[in-house]
């Protein structure tokens, strides 16, 4: 391969996953919650599994590893909206615990039925070869981005 057809795949490589991250997650009109918000939402939910009775700020801030106060500006807006809760701890009353209120889990089962909903027709559209064909080259790309994450920086 030359180098002009590999600056050209990189281009046309880079343009494609632009463009998902503009349709990967937009916003969700029933709810008027944010992609950022429904990121939240999913990573809160799942360190919910392990943190049942709440999450602090710094907890979800290394997860996503995105500051603290990139967080509390996502939380703050995320609580107008009544998609969580914010708890005090029992055993210090200083810090303040994350949950995901009613309101939040409703909304979260509502996109997720939706994103699986986008999921399925796109695998009856592309049909099973080109199905599993896809989600094997998607599985090898993350695992490239996740093994080189420091390349380039």
């Amino acid at each position: 391969m030359s180098l002009k057809d590999i600056e050209s795949m990189t281009q046309e490589l880079a343009n494609i996953l632009m463009r998902f991250k503009r349709i990967s997650l937009s916003k969700d009109k029933n709810h008027e919650i944010r992609s950022s918000e429904i990121l939240m939402l999913y990573n809160l939910y799942y360190l919910l599994k392990n943190e049942p009775d709440g999450v602090k700020v710094s907890q979800l801030s290394n997860h996503l590893q995105i500051t603290p106060g990139a967080v509390t500006h996502i939380i703050n807006s995320l609580f107008k909206k009544k998609y969580v809760e914010r708890l005090n701890d029992e055993n210090d009353r200083r810090i303040v615990l994350i949950k995901i209120s009613e309101n939040g889990l409703n909304a979260l089962k509502d996109i997720k039925l939706k994103f699986f909903n986008k999921c399925e027709n796109l695998i009856t559209h592309l049909g099973e070869k080109e199905g599993k064909t896809f989600i094997g080259l998607l599985n090898k790309v993350l695992d490239f981005f996740e093994k080189n994450k420091n390349i380039g920086n």
